[in-house]
């Protein structure tokens, strides 16, 4: 009996660190991730980019070269009396920004009002993958502009189930 109770304290907090650190991780194949990005670029395309008729645009959403000129880090209770952020998610946010690279692949289901880059029509924008937190009911979302020269990247927030935006978190003239 003695036995199994060593094992089972070393197994406990082993469980527990495993599942912190997986609450973050953002599995682009799950049906939430998917049903999640679906609805921000519906509120995307109603908002953001309301005055396009039609972006010219990849055919994937990538966070490889976004989130460029983002300082998190200020809005953060270190620097800020009303922060945005917790450390322990600026992190997080840093780790997926660093390491995902892969492409999420989209159609016209996902981002309406969209036309696909091919060799005549170069893409005009470079939109990233949604990064999620608070169990979907914040994200931090990156785009470029390469008419304009510019990159923003933006928090936004649920209210009552719909997304809404919360603040630019990082802007990049001549980009």
């Amino acid at each position: 009996m003695k036995q199994n109770f060593k094992n089972n304290i070393f197994f406990i907090p082993l469980f527990f660190v495993l599942i912190c650190s997986s609450s973050f991780s953002q599995n682009n194949n799950t049906h939430r991730y998917k049903k999640e990005v679906k609805s921000f670029f519906q509120y995307a395309m109603d908002s953001i980019f309301k005055k396009e008729k039609v972006m010219i645009i990849d055919s994937f959403l990538c966070n490889k070269t976004m989130f460029n000129g983002t300082p998190l880090i200020i809005y953060t209770s270190e620097y800020s009396k009303n922060p945005l952020f917790t450390n322990s998610e600026i992190n997080d946010i840093a780790a997926i920004v660093k390491t995902d690279t892969t492409k999420y692949f989209i159609n016209n289901k996902v981002v309406p009002k969209i036309k696909f880059a091919d060799e005549k029509n170069k893409a005009e924008w470079k939109l990233s993958k949604p990064i999620f937190f608070r169990k979907y009911q914040s994200c931090v979302f990156s785009f470029t502009s390469i008419i304009a020269d510019t990159q923003n990247t933006s928090l936004y927030k649920k209210v009552k189930n719909k997304w809404t935006f919360v603040k630019i978190v990082g802007h990049i003239d001549n980009y």
